[in-house]
């Protein structure tokens, strides 16, 4: 059996913490659906990547978030404990929706 790589190991642990984000309740959405999240003070190019890479894309979907979900995607993308809410993101992303009409 092949060893996997440090990256492959990475991106193992990564998809198995996707896995416990609940994107039937703040929504699916790909690439094509995406907002530029870095509208958002506190998401710059680095962890508007991250974000992307476990599927989220959207205002939306970030308007969307409970405490659990803040916990989650905080873990999957290894990001600082207490900045989505420091930056007030979710209050954020509700506004930048519905100044879309979403």
């Amino acid at each position: 059996k092949k060893e996997l790589s440090e990256e492959e190991k990475k991106l193992e642990e990564m998809k198995k913490k996707v896995a416990l984000i609940n994107f039937e309740r703040i929504g699916f959405a790909t690439a094509a659906d995406k907002d530029d999240l870095q509208l958002i003070k506190g998401i710059g190019p680095f962890i508007e990547q991250k974000l992307n890479a476990i599927g989220i894309y959207t205002f939306r979907q970030i308007a969307n978030f409970t405490p659990e979900d803040v916990d989650r995607v905080t873990d999957a993308i290894e990001f600082f404990p207490g900045r989505i809410e420091r930056d007030s993101w979710i209050p954020q992303a509700d506004e930048f929706a519905k100044a879309k009409g979403k």
